[in-house]
């Protein structure tokens, strides 16, 4: 069950590199299957998901925080995610119930607190431990939506 504990914050920007798809989501499993691949490359690196929907679309990356400066490795495509405020809140739960949970940041709670969210919207989440381990329903994040 998805935690209700939410907070604003303010974060510098960074880039993450991985694999991307675009649809209705897809796709998004393929992404954290072609990361699993290459996770040997950075074992210890924290994996995120960024997201950028758009009406009837979102464009998803599976990936790994580069360091600053750094380039992307051969291969691997990139997600700037800018410097700003976020919404950020908790995730623990069911993975497939994770897009309903975004959603629910978008239209629900980021207008309770008197925010609007930033256009074109795009929010992020930061996983604990290695979720592109097949078969693994249940996930633990930080999920963050940014905020105008």
């Amino acid at each position: 069950m998805p935690t209700m504990d939410h907070e604003i914050v303010t974060l510098g920007g960074f880039t993450v590199a991985g694999f991307s798809s675009e649809g209705l989501g897809q796709g998004i499993p393929g992404t954290w299957q072609q990361l699993a691949a290459r996770r040997a490359d950075w074992p210890s690196a924290a994996q995120y998901g960024v997201g950028q929907p758009t009406m009837g679309n979102l464009r998803f990356l599976a990936g790994v925080r580069l360091p600053d400066g750094a380039v992307a490795p051969d291969g691997l495509e990139v997600a700037a995610v800018p410097a700003g405020r976020y919404l950020k809140q908790p995730y623990r739960g069911d993975r497939r119930q994770m897009a309903t949970e975004v959603t629910r940041l978008f239209s629900s709670v980021v207008p309770a607190l008197g925010e609007q969210c930033a256009q074109p919207l795009l929010f992020f989440a930061q996983y604990t431990g290695d979720v592109s381990e097949p078969g693994q329903p249940q996930i633990d994040c930080e999920l963050f939506v940014q905020l105008g």
